[in-house]
């Protein structure tokens, strides 16, 4: 599916983004050993915070009766791999910080 929202975007590099995201909710599942019936939504960022890379990857999950959960990953799509995802997951601290 190309991403609608990047217009300016070529047709193959949409297609790589598209594949690198589902990429990252399987990596995701994986990790948290999340059911069916989860839903894990992976976004790429600019960051305009001081001191944080230019771009980066927030990844949120929503399960039924737990509480929402995200991670926030210091590196763009093109360079997002499973390590990095499962660190960020497994990482001891809170959701929601920045994890490199």
């Amino acid at each position: 599916m190309a991403d609608l929202l990047r217009l300016d975007q070529d047709p193959a590099a949409a297609q790589r983004a598209t594949a690198r995201r589902a990429a990252a909710r399987g990596w995701t599942c994986a990790a948290l050993a999340l059911g069916e019936s989860a839903t894990v939504l992976v976004t790429e960022l600019s960051c305009a915070e001081p001191g944080c890379p230019p771009r980066e990857v927030v990844i949120a999950v929503f399960a039924p009766h737990a509480p929402r959960r995200q991670c926030r990953i210091h590196c763009g799509l093109a360079a997002l791999d499973e390590a990095r995802v499962r660190a960020a997951w497994l990482a001891p601290t809170p959701c929601g910080d920045h994890h490199d």
